[in-house]
């Protein structure tokens, strides 16, 4: 962001501060960054006085970034590791997320234990064993439109 007028430091916005955002370009297609139902995190605030103006620069978090920090998870899971990265994103005791959480299916039942880990690198540690009926293994992201545990093959048809 870009103030032409320096006079007062940017006092209005702390950090930690729940921000709504909404970034729209032109396009035949809808690919805005909507954060106006889940606002992101302000984690710092950074000033720079530039020629006659200041520059500010936020650094900003998702609500799963700032809990996946401060939550760890020392417990074992039982079933289909599909529907284990389900619990990790969506129960309220780890990530939490009311995001779009699009899955495959994986094959098996195991049991996994997770030695005091952070709820994304369970989520990894899980994306490394589970499999589909074609052996294709999984990964997981997030893109605009939710969060993602999908096989490499789901990914290759799409």
């Amino acid at each position: 962001m870009y103030d032409p007028e320096p006079k007062e430091r940017l006092t209005s916005v702390e950090t930690f501060c729940p921000t709504k955002l909404k970034i729209v370009t032109p396009s035949d297609e809808d690919v805005s960054l909507d954060f106006t139902k889940d606002p992101l995190i302000v984690t710092s605030i950074r000033q720079a006085d530039e020629g006659q103006g200041r520059i500010v620069s936020f650094t900003l978090a998702t609500r799963e970034f700032m809990r996946n920090s401060r939550t760890r998870i020392s417990q074992s899971f039982s079933g289909n590791m599909s529907e284990i990265v389900r619990r990790l994103v969506k129960e309220k005791q780890f990530l939490g997320s009311d995001k779009k959480f699009i899955t495959d299916d994986s094959v098996g039942l195991e049991k996994v234990v997770i030695p005091n880990l952070r709820p994304l690198s369970a989520i990894q540690m899980i994306a490394q064993r589970a499999k589909t009926k074609k052996d294709s293994p999984f990964v997981f992201f997030e893109t605009i439109k939710g969060l993602n545990f999908l096989s490499f093959d789901s990914i290759n048809r799409q």
